[in-house]
């Protein structure tokens, strides 16, 4: 999931940055926090703001390519925008429960779609369950 870049200044002063898991730091600007704890809310906050980013974008190509199974994949979008505002805890959970659902919509090896379903998809998937099962 998200990667942190932690710089501790002194006890209770820690630079960080964020990145997304197949990106790298860049120029990503440092921001300053005063807690491990406050770090841990944020990786929770960005890790749940990318999950369902990426699930909900995933979703939508989806239903683009897999029109016979709309109704599947529009009641899977409309779980998501249900519970996107609820805890990471929450939203991990539940893609661990509904894994299934979202496997049995995955593209073929031979699609162009393949590469991005096991790149951010399927770790977005395995976090989950490893994490919360």
């Amino acid at each position: 999931m998200i990667i942190a870049d932690i710089v501790p200044q002194s006890e209770n002063l820690f630079f960080v940055r964020f990145s997304d898991p197949n990106e790298d730091f860049g120029n990503k600007p440092y921001f300053t926090v005063k807690s491990i704890e406050e770090v841990k809310r944020r990786m929770y906050f960005h890790n749940r703001l990318y999950v369902v980013e990426k699930l909900k974008s995933w979703l939508k190509q989806r239903l683009y390519a897999m029109p016979s199974s709309e109704k599947e994949i529009s009641l899977l979008l409309c779980w998501i925008s249900e519970i996107e505002k609820r805890g990471f805890t929450y939203i991990c959970d539940f893609i661990k429960r509904k894994r299934l659902n979202f496997e049995s919509i995955a593209p073929a090896e031979s699609s162009k779609y393949f590469n991005y379903y096991t790149k951010t998809i399927v770790p977005i998937l395995k976090f989950c369950a490893e994490e919360y099962g």
